[in-house]
């Protein structure tokens, strides 16, 4: 066959969109209206094609039903052949190759089919791997993310502490912002009360090359007004933009804003002690949709200290209230910056990963119990892999593991308080157990609850586990939830990329047999310089060759054609 190619599915299971081509009709394919992107739904081939394990052969298009006659008179098709990808019962795509015009009609053989049906395992095996890489470097990736903002945030905690005047203070924060959490640039902006509304430059740091002498931003409702920083100080909101090429609201600053390596942008009221805004903190980064939420967050927090240390420095307060609250938050920084760190170069299991976030979640909230668990994702049971001694002696766990089972009940909901934050998603506390509405009462043997925690574990939409504390040692508060939100979010990243390494691990197992049990001759190469690295036996018997002889050479150096 003179042209071949390759469609997905998309998860709708609506369309089938063309990922690859190869052969004389390859930019037909790809780029011709109606072809490149097929609608699944009312048309009989693409139907059966979707739906069928085995390969789907039409002999000629011309006059055969099922085919679509607008695309076989575009494209001149004769015989179709296309074959499934399919990965553990998951229907991914299709291979497809066919006769054109003048070819004529050519059924494959009964060898042809079974290469073609080894071919797409490959690929199926193949873009499964390359989708767990995938994954598996996104939750990387966050996790460093996060850690880099949590040791910025400690470190301008300590500015906080440090600091003497307000124009240090300032400099010393936007500085820290760009030198270790890695944004372009950062600066602080207070609103003037004149007629005119400007904004006013404090300090900055980063890359700046005369940005905001010229920038003219002002608070007012008008277009310099409703950029990041004026509409922050306006509205007294976060405000992001998360893409300098294509924001209105940006467009008097784009032209210099690009020039600079400005993408994305965050800007963060700064109140005073009556909630009254009276500047913002604005931070760009070198890359389009650089915020996320746990980033806005994170932020967010930093601007409230950076607002607090300010009016502390201006208001002459309460020192050491300030002092007190400025080292509970450098406490919490610092124990979420540790967590960080242990999670992005921790290898182990996933009990070691919980008993790391427990004992930090324990810690911050000073409580005397707690477990944190993961979802399974076949039976939706909630596994328990580290627990305290909340059970006296009656609840007797076996195993090294230390797990323990909670399953869900007949209506698929979970049980009792644990439960209700995972059936919610919503993290909750309450100081009173034994009257909240989801209790069903302490067991016989059961450490009495006296105070109760929970925050579910979220990778994104998906439900991977939960962290549950208990009998603190004062009552619980809404920072409480917010500090074990956010540990339970990194315990979630966590998992996620531990569910990719493990799916990878497999992948490759998979990928491997596939390999070397294909009743085909299948050979890997460097696509660098075409070195071959490894054979099957099937390819070894073809040339003739050891696998020995043939490891280390390119196809030229053994006289095979590189095709």
């Amino acid at each position: 066959y003179r042209n071949l190619w390759v469609y997905l599915f998309d998860p709708d299971g609506e369309h089938a969109t063309a990922l690859f081509a190869r052969g004389w009709l390859a930019d037909t394919i790809l780029n011709s209206k109606g072809v490149a992107v097929l609608t699944i739904k009312g048309d009989p081939m693409l139907e059966e094609i979707a739906a069928s394990p085995e390969i789907v052969v039409v002999e000629d298009a011309r006059s055969d039903p099922r085919t679509n006659k607008e695309i076989v008179a575009h494209l001149g098709n004769r015989t179709i052949v296309n074959v499934p990808i399919v990965l553990l019962e998951k229907y991914m795509g299709s291979v497809g190759l066919g006769t054109f015009g003048d070819e004529g009609v050519r059924v494959p053989t009964t060898v042809e089919r079974e290469f073609l049906v080894g071919l797409a395992s490959h690929l199926a095996v193949a873009m499964d791997r390359i989708r767990l890489l995938r994954d598996q470097k996104t939750a990387a990736s966050v996790l460093q993310t996060m850690n880099r903002e949590l040791r910025a945030i400690s470190s301008c905690n300590k500015t906080l502490l440090r600091a003497m005047d307000e124009e240090t203070l300032l400099n010393d924060v936007c500085r820290i912002v760009c030198d270790e959490a890695g944004y372009r640039m950062a600066w602080v902006g207070y609103a003037v009360m004149d007629e005119a509304k400007r904004v006013r430059p404090m300090a900055s740091a980063g890359v700046d090359d005369g940005y905001l002498a010229a920038a003219d931003i002002t608070w007012t409702d008008a277009e310099r007004g409703h950029g990041p920083c004026g509409a922050a100080i306006r509205t007294g909101l976060n405000v992001c933009v998360q893409d300098f090429t294509s924001d209105p609201h940006v467009a008097p600053w784009r032209e210099a804003a690009l020039a600079r390596g400005y993408h994305s942008s965050l800007a963060l009221p700064l109140r005073d002690a009556e909630g009254s805004t009276f500047g913002a903190f604005t931070i760009f980064s070198g890359r389009p949709g650089a915020f996320t939420e746990d980033e806005v967050r994170l932020l967010e927090d930093l601007a409230a200290d950076l607002a607090y240390g300010i009016s502390a420095l201006r208001g002459q307060i309460d020192r050491r209230k300030a002092e007190i609250d400025l080292r509970r938050g450098l406490e919490i920084n610092k124990a979420m910056s540790g967590l960080a760190e242990h999670l992005v170069s921790e290898s182990g299991s996933i009990r070691s990963f919980a008993e790391v976030t427990l004992k930090y979640a324990l810690a911050l909230t000073q409580s005397e119990h707690g477990f944190v668990s993961t979802i399974d994702p076949r039976t939706g049971a909630n596994i328990g892999h580290t627990l305290t001694a909340m059970m006296e002696g009656s609840c007797m766990l076996s195993g090294e593991d230390r797990r323990i089972e909670f399953a869900m009940d007949a209506d698929g909901r979970y049980a009792g308080l644990w439960g209700h934050a995972l059936n919610t998603r919503t993290a909750f506390y309450t100081n009173a157990p034994g009257e909240h509405p989801s209790s069903r009462g302490t067991p016989a043997g059961h450490t009495p609850l006296t105070r109760f925690l929970a925050s579910p574990a979220l990778f994104g939409t998906r439900l991977v586990g939960e962290v549950a504390l208990s009998n603190a040692h004062r009552d619980y508060s809404d920072e409480d939830i917010e500090v074990i939100s956010r540990v339970s979010t990194m315990f979630a990243i966590a998992v996620a990329r531990f569910d990719a390494e493990q799916a990878l691990v497999a992948s490759e197992e998979r990928f491997s047999a596939a390999f070397h049990l294909s009743p085909v001759g299948c050979a890997i190469s460097r696509a660098s310089d075409g070195i071959i690295t490894d054979v099957n036996d099937v390819f070894g018997e073809m040339l003739g060759r050891r696998k020995e002889e043939i490891i280390g050479h390119t196809p030229a150096e053994l006289s095979i054609s590189s095709d």
